[in-house]
């Protein structure tokens, strides 16, 4: 078994961020020039979404998060984002 994502593990994921209601990508780390999006789960240093979302992922595994607005960056969104 491959280990599980706990509060302190350090991440390294790949994502692609996208409006629920237009279907516009808003960010992508598979875009070049970015790559692999990294953070720490469960310290609050990334919108909580993620936080929960990823947390008793196994490395390797590939999730689909869908993050509400309250858990995300709001009702407004991310502006620069549209």
């Amino acid at each position: 078994d491959a280990a599980k994502v706990t509060i302190g593990s350090e991440v390294e994921v790949h994502a692609k961020g996208t409006v629920v209601q237009t279907g516009n990508i808003f960010w992508s780390t598979r875009n070049e020039p970015s790559h692999p999006f990294k953070y720490t789960a469960g310290k609050g240093n990334v919108i909580k979404g993620w936080d929960k979302g990823v947390l008793d992922a196994r490395v390797g595994e590939v999730r689909r998060l869908v993050i509400p607005a309250h858990e995300g960056y709001g009702e407004k969104g991310f502006p620069a984002w549209g």
